[in-house]
């Protein structure tokens, strides 16, 4: 529960995405800290960002995080807001034969 809480970022309401959320995804990336499986939470991070960033739509992990590595401060706020507004709600546990509401586009 504790840790729901932490992926949310505290504050989000259960589902949305938190800036932390968000930074914490793009520091995993950054780093190429891939020695555990990413959170559902993280994979919706993932797929927005690939979503309103053109330039990782088609890129692998290591390659969205040497973008990552690559932009400046300013542009890496932009980017945590874009993808903050553009995500939607991410289903916390797999759910077998429910309907989960997908990521809006942006």
């Amino acid at each position: 529960m504790a840790q729901d809480s932490l992926r949310r970022g505290g504050g989000a309401p259960p589902g949305e995405l938190s800036e932390i959320v968000i930074v914490d995804t793009f520091t995993r990336l950054i780093f190429g800290d891939d020695g555990s499986a990413y959170s559902p939470a993280e994979l919706g991070v993932i797929d927005t960002l690939r979503r309103v960033e053109p330039d990782v739509a088609e890129d692998d992990l290591q390659a969205m995080g040497e973008f990552l590595r690559a932009l400046g401060v300013s542009e890496m706020i932009s980017l945590v807001g874009r993808v903050q507004q553009c995500a939607g709600p991410f289903s916390p546990l797999p759910l077998k034969g429910r309907n989960v509401a997908p990521l809006r586009a942006c």
